[in-house]
């Protein structure tokens, strides 16, 4: 696999999972897998990640590199 493809797997990887995390957080009653109720306060901040995420692909834990060519 080179860098393109692997870079390219990771991308779809990290969409997959904002998407995920979208639809958990907008349910109703969020739960952490421990079983602890999501505060409103980390609600508010995960979603407004992962909608940042979502809509320009561009993450917090994310190092602005160029793709790959």
């Amino acid at each position: 696999m080179n860098a393109k493809e692997m870079y390219d797997n990771q991308r779809d990887a990290d969409k997959a999972h904002h998407e995920a995390r979208v639809i958990w957080l907008t349910a109703d009653a969020p739960k952490w897998a421990c079983g602890t109720p999501v505060s409103n306060d980390d609600r508010r901040v995960l979603l407004k990640q992962s909608t940042c995420y979502l809509t320009t692909g561009e993450g917090f834990n994310h190092a602005n590199t160029p793709t790959p060519h």
